[in-house]
Parts: structure tokens; sequence; C-alpha cells
């Protein structure tokens, strides 16, 4: 935890998103960043098909960044929507999200 004044706050994301009170300032701060669709795409449901549409596919309004590497990967499996190689892919995914979120 940190301490600021009399509040004491997280000192990691994973802390953050767990608590409730916090997970909302940081909704509210990534909003004002017009960022909070990241936030979005890490708590979402395990869905491929509708996690590709919405947070992979470039040309979607909350694309999220992604590595070459996993952005190629998401669209190899893309129509393949029970593949289990997506399971990898999203978690790939996630793990970036959440680091460009950590060091922001």
């Amino acid at each position: 935890m940190r301490r600021i004044g009399n509040l004491e706050y997280p000192a990691t994301i994973q802390g953050i998103l767990a608590r409730g009170s916090t997970n909302k300032l940081f909704r509210a701060f990534l909003k004002t960043r017009h960022a909070d669709y990241m936030l979005d795409f890490y708590e979402a449901k395990m869905n491929p098909e509708r996690m590709y549409n919405k947070y992979f596919d470039t040309e979607s309004i909350d694309a999220i960044n992604l590595t070459n590497d996993t952005g190629k990967a998401a669209r190899l499996l893309r129509g393949k929507w029970d593949h289990k190689g997506w399971a990898k892919v999203i978690n790939t995914a996630r793990s970036e999200i959440y680091q460009l979120m950590d060091s922001n």
C-alpha cells in the first residue's frame, strides 16, 4: 500500500483493480485519457468472436494496442472462434494491456 497524506492506496495495478473504490477511480482516470477501453478489454469475459470484433480488429474504435505477434496470432484465428489457441492469444493480449496500464 502507498500512503498519500492520510489515505492509503494499493501500490500495484492488480491491487487497484481488486478494490471497487480504486477500480472506479482508475477507470475514471483512463476515461480522461480516452483509454478506458483497455480496462474494458482486460475485464471482459472470454468470448473470442466478440473480443476480436471489438478489441482486436484494427478498424474498431476500441482496438487495443498489441504487439505484432499477438495481433498476427489473432488475425490467423479470426473466424475459428472455437479454436483452443484463442485462450493463449487473449491471455497474452491481457498481459500486454496490463503492462501498458501498469507502466502509465
